[in-house]
This record gives C-alpha cells, sequence and structure tokens, in this order.
C-alpha cells in the first residue's frame, strides 16, 4: 500500500503503490539477503526485483527517494559466495 497507516476509508483503501519516501527498507531487504547468502550451505539468492519500473501505480521511475534508499543499499556491494 502507499498508506503509512491502515486506511481510514473506502477510498484510502484504493491507494497502492510505493511511498516516495527513504525509510531504508529497500536497504534493509539488501541486507538480509545478504545475511542469508553469509549462512553457509544456504542456497544463494541471487536477485531481488524491485517491482517495477514503469507502467502503474508500482512504478518506481520518477521516486527519487526509493532511488535514493536503492543507492545506499548498493554501497555495500554485497556479493553472494562462490
Amino acid at each position: 500500500m502507499a498508506l503509512e497507516h491502515p486506511p481510514y476509508s473506502d477510498e484510502e483503501k484504493k491507494k497502492i503503490g510505493w511511498v516516495n519516501k527513504d525509510v531504508g527498507w529497500v536497504q534493509a531487504a539488501y541486507a538480509e539477503i545478504h545475511r542469508w547468502n553469509s549462512t553457509p550451505h544456504a542456497q544463494q539468492i541471487h536477485c531481488l526485483l524491485l517491482y517495477r519500473w514503469t507502467s502503474d501505480e508500482w512504478a518506481i521511475e520518477h521516486l527519487g527517494e526509493i532511488h535514493k534508499d536503492f543507492r545506499k543499499a548498493l554501497d555495500h556491494d554485497y556479493r553472494w559466495r562462490r
């Protein structure tokens, strides 16, 4: 949901999509994958796909705060085991 609280009305229930705020959850998601991938003998996760770039209410193309959160995650240079 695009809301940061439970919906207060039927109109709010219809609001979906990304909230354009850098709250760190993209970084947290990548950190969790890194933690998992650092676990010996765990099947490696090779991709986290942020849905989606264009075309619907979940598009992140113009959401600079989400991009900022993503770039901060990339700063860690996470790698999977070989």
